[in-house]
């Protein structure tokens, strides 16, 4: 699924994406606009050219506790 073979990027650029990407997550979850759908769109564009390693949650530092219940993508709305 990684395609960074067809184009490599500087590792610096990459890890802003990536902490771009987790922020852009952090807004979109839960959300009831068209930010979840939007980001779920881009990020399924974004990772076939930069590797995430998927069963990293960086939100998930305990194993009991993951505020995006949907990761790796943004959840619309919230059931509470």
């Amino acid at each position: 699924m990684n395609k960074q073979k067809e184009f490599k990027l500087p590792s610096e650029l990459s890890q802003a994406i990536k902490d771009i990407v987790w922020m852009a997550r952090r807004y979109a979850d839960g959300r009831m606009t068209y930010a979840p759908d939007m980001f779920n769109t881009s990020y399924k564009t974004i990772k076939r050219y930069v590797y995430f390693d998927e069963s990293i949650d960086p939100d998930n530092r305990d194993d009991k506790h993951r505020p995006i219940q949907n990761f790796p993508l943004a959840t619309y709305g919230r059931k509470k």
